[in-house]
């Protein structure tokens, strides 16, 4: 009992399909199902910062929060929970602020750089340059083809805080998409469409937060800068609450979008379309406040 009094959760993720709830504890971490709800494995092998599940797969990744000498927040370890084995650990030079898998890669943010492994060989591509980006901002498409990455990245040398870039990941090695100037401040989140063919982004200066969509998928191949189809400025936009996180998701003729700020606020965005391509319609907006 004292065992479990003493448990603290770090951070929760649900898995692709949010049929299981990822949970990083100071001691190890838990694998929940959503339904029916209940525990389905729980490791105690030490504190974890950050944990991820591929699908209901027994593939799952963590990173170590530091509290112990085997759980290193610069590596990323793969267990396989159904025969209890330990992949050895990716080892990095810097700390590992993100992770995000699909059926194909497994996609790591450090500071400066992205890295994709190819999931089946775990065969490492040369590391994608980044912008500064101590946040581990980082999306991942659901699905495995294409697979499309997009983090803070820039042009040139000069790095634009405000800037995303876009790279399919192929076999044959990461494909630059393109780069679009979202913002003029910086990111405070980025999030992809399942399927890759939309994108949100929000900046850290609520007057400049807005979502950034584009259709990418036409003959296979991505088509980039796409338009802007819409521009939100959420509650309490002039007291300059900070964005801190943007997600969406897509569920049959409605896309929606959420939002989280340092107000304690929560908005949730619902749009209807036209058609599959053009979203031009808010069908309804909530924003709750929390204390």
């Amino acid at each position: 009992m004292a065992q479990e009094e003493s448990c603290k959760a770090i951070a929760v993720d649900f898995n692709q399909d949010a049929s299981c709830l990822a949970v990083a504890t100071n001691d190890g971490f838990k694998i929940v199902c959503c339904d029916p709800f209940r525990i389905c494995f729980h490791s105690t092998s030490g504190g974890v910062r950050l944990v991820r599940m591929l699908f209901q797969t027994s593939l799952v990744a963590t990173v170590g929060a530091g509290l112990q000498l085997t759980q290193s927040p610069r590596s990323v370890f793969l267990h396989n929970l159904s025969e209890s084995v330990h992949v050895p650990a990716l080892e990095f030079k810097d700390t590992v602020l993100n992770v995000r898998m699909n059926c194909g890669w497994i996609v790591i943010a450090l500071e400066t750089e992205i890295l994709a492994y190819l999931l089946e060989t775990m065969k490492c591509f040369a590391p994608i340059p980044s912008n500064r980006n101590p946040k581990g901002l980082l999306a991942l498409s659901i699905t495995s083809s294409p697979s499309l990455i997009a983090f803070p990245g820039s042009l040139d040398k000069e790095a634009h805080p405000g800037d995303v870039a876009v790279f399919e990941l192929k076999p044959e090695g990461p494909q630059k998409g393109g780069v679009l100037n979202a913002h003029l401040h910086e990111l405070s989140g980025v999030a992809l469409s399942s399927d890759g063919a939309r994108m949100a982004t929000a900046s850290a200066r609520v007057e400049f937060l807005g979502g950034t969509f584009w259709v990418g998928r036409f003959s296979g191949s991505l088509s980039l800068p796409g338009p802007l189809l819409f521009f939100i400025c959420p509650a309490k936009c002039a007291s300059f609450a900070a964005v801190r996180s943007v997600t969406h998701s897509f569920c049959f003729f409605l896309f929606c979008l959420s939002l989280s700020s340092s107000h304690g606020t929560l908005q949730a965005v619902a749009f209807f379309p036209h058609d599959w391509f053009i979203w031009d319609r808010i069908l309804s907006l909530y924003t709750g406040y929390f204390d």
